[in-house]
């Protein structure tokens, strides 16, 4: 009895931590030492909000996998080094509080998918 209550009152616990994670998306624009910067969209015609992360030791950082591919792990310095070339990242956090420690990151979410229809083939290949 008392191993099905404490059993019970861990999943409890565990389900509950994972529900208050709150979700922010947007651009990782700089990273300096243990903290990013994100920014997200504002509305039209106006600038978004910036929030700083704190990258810790139990951080996960995955690229995000194409359709039908897994997400890769992904190095803080390989993170730094892509800020570094284009400027800004599209990323996700996963953070209990804004301005906390990030749990994971979430880089690569797609982009705006071309245009519709794509390119016409030709009807010769």
């Amino acid at each position: 009895m008392f191993r099905r209550t404490l059993g019970a009152a861990l999943v409890l616990c565990l389900v509950g931590s994972f529900a208050l994670a709150e979700n922010f998306q947007g651009v990782i624009t700089k990273i300096e030492g243990d903290t990013v910067t994100l920014r997200s969209r504002g509305k039209k015609g106006e600038k978004g909000t910036t929030q700083t992360f704190k990258i810790t030791s139990k951080t996960t950082i995955t690229k995000a996998g194409k359709k039908d591919t897994d997400p890769t792990k992904v190095s803080s310095s390989d993170l730094k080094i892509a800020v570094g070339v284009v400027g800004a990242v599209p990323a996700k956090i996963e953070a209990k509080e804004e301005g906390g420690d990030a749990t994971s990151i979430t880089i690569g979410l797609g982009g705006r998918g071309g245009k519709k229809g794509g390119k016409k083939k030709n009807k010769d290949d």
